[in-house]
């Protein structure tokens, strides 16, 4: 293990500059090594880019700091962004750079950017590389940023660097007070990754945002005071990220596309969030409580349209609106409500309610026991019979089949229960039955 101070001429006391002391670590260590950091501050005024893997070992993230002059020269990575450090594929092409950087460890410290700098982003990965009690704090652009295109594919083409970050994990890191997004995953191969307890409070856009391109998860992070919220996928992609037991709060909360899942979300509510894909919630329904909707797809294609209105797809979701069923895109869809009347728990068929279950006896026959279908219903093969009113006389209009029921809602001795139809349209004839006792 070698020692930065020791080793190499840093002298860390915040003012010194000891890009020289880091630049001859980089260049002399053999791939695998381990340069350890004592406690203090190194200062450096260009960027460092990696092309073998590295160990980069701190104290604690509080001890030591490496911080970056705002007048410094720093190398731009294709998008017109600048670097502070930057991890390098075997695919990336930098101006005098090269190398592949794979499996390099950031553990143990801080790197303190200069927001004057309003591009430059401190920690660039385009090779998959494992980060622990990492903080990356105070840059004008992204805090941590994984970036990675595919060669040939869009988004290399438009400048994107080429590499692949697929699978690299953070593991208790920190992204706070950047200009832009705190973890920026962004390109085809910036997929498969891992944050595990990580935080992104007060950025200056999105706490995580995914721009992958299959997706991320994410476990147990948080995501405080960002801009434009805490977590973020990009809708137009196929991105697939888990959000398990994540927490939010004072911002609109999750803002996902439609494949990903949420698990367990916590945090307060703010009205006006945005929500997508599927979520399961362990938390109460209430004012001061994130909750989530939770849709099941019958496939890919048909989660892709869901949360657009009115339920686009075939699908079941359970959420504000109840349990909800489409059997397919064209079809009515069914709903079990619990919140369209004080009185009753609805069965509705395209908002309309078919059955109502009485939550409490309030008027007349009706009873938490007895279901009630105030359009009546039909029976047998042919549909035809079946009560299909009630009134004190036979319908005066409309279109019936032989056999429908009409009952007499008052009815008196002498009377009779009900009429029958005994001829089909318009032109019914209605004749009574069922004689009462005088």
């Amino acid at each position: 293990m070698a020692n930065i101070r020791s080793d190499f001429g840093a002298v860390g006391d915040g003012h010194h500059d000891d890009t020289a002391a880091f630049k001859r670590a980089i260049a002399t260590l053999p791939g695998g090594a381990t340069l350890s950091l004592d406690q203090g501050s190194f200062l450096i005024s260009e960027s460092l880019v990696f092309e073998k893997p590295i160990r980069i070992i701190g104290t604690t993230r509080e001890q030591s700091k490496i911080i970056f002059s705002p007048s410094g020269s720093y190398v731009q990575n294709g998008l017109n962004e600048r670097v502070g450090f930057w991890f390098l594929h075997d695919s990336t092409t930098v101006p005098e750079h090269g190398g592949d950087a794979r499996r390099s460890i950031l553990s143990g410290l801080t790197l303190v950017g200069a927001a004057t700098l309003s591009n430059m982003s401190g920690l660039l990965i385009s090779a998959p590389i494992y980060c622990y009690e990492l903080s990356v704090e105070q840059f004008g652009g992204d805090g941590i940023s994984i970036l990675a295109a595919q060669t040939g594919d869009a988004e290399a083409l438009a400048g994107m660097p080429v590499g692949n970050a697929n699978g690299s994990s953070f593991i208790n890191c920190e992204a706070l007070r950047n200009g832009r997004h705190g973890f920026h995953l962004r390109g085809n191969n910036a997929n498969a990754c891992v944050l595990l307890g990580c935080r992104s409070p007060s950025n200056g856009a999105w706490g995580f945002c995914d721009d992958s391109l299959l997706g991320n998860s994410y476990l147990g992070c948080e995501a405080d005071s960002n801009d434009e919220g805490g977590y973020y996928s990009n809708p137009d992609k196929p991105i697939r990220s888990t959000y398990l037991g994540c927490y939010s709060e004072t911002e609109t909360h999750f803002s996902i596309g439609a494949l990903c899942t949420i698990a367990g979300s916590q945090g307060l509510y703010k009205p006006g969030r945005a929500s997508g894909g599927i979520g399961l919630s362990g938390l109460p329904i209430g004012a001061a409580y994130l909750t989530q909707q939770l849709v099941i797809a019958a496939s890919d294609d048909v989660a892709n349209a869901l949360g657009h209105a009115p339920y686009a797809g075939k699908m079941i979701a359970v959420g504000d609106e109840g349990i909800v069923y489409r059997a397919t895109a064209a079809s009515p869809y069914v709903k079990l409500n619990g919140v369209l009347s004080a009185n009753y728990t609805d069965f509705l068929n395209d908002d309309h309610p078919v059955i109502r279950f009485p939550n409490s006896a309030f008027t007349g026959n009706i009873s938490p026991k007895r279901p009630h279908l105030q359009e009546g219903f039909t029976t047998g093969g042919s549909g035809k019979s079946g009560i299909v009113g009630a009134g004190s006389n036979p319908p005066g209009s409309g279109t019936y089949d032989q056999g429908a029921i009409w009952l007499n809602d008052s009815p008196i001795a002498g009377g009779n229960i009900g009429w029958v139809c005994v001829v089909d349209g318009t032109n019914t004839a209605w004749k009574a039955f069922g004689a009462i006792e005088e």
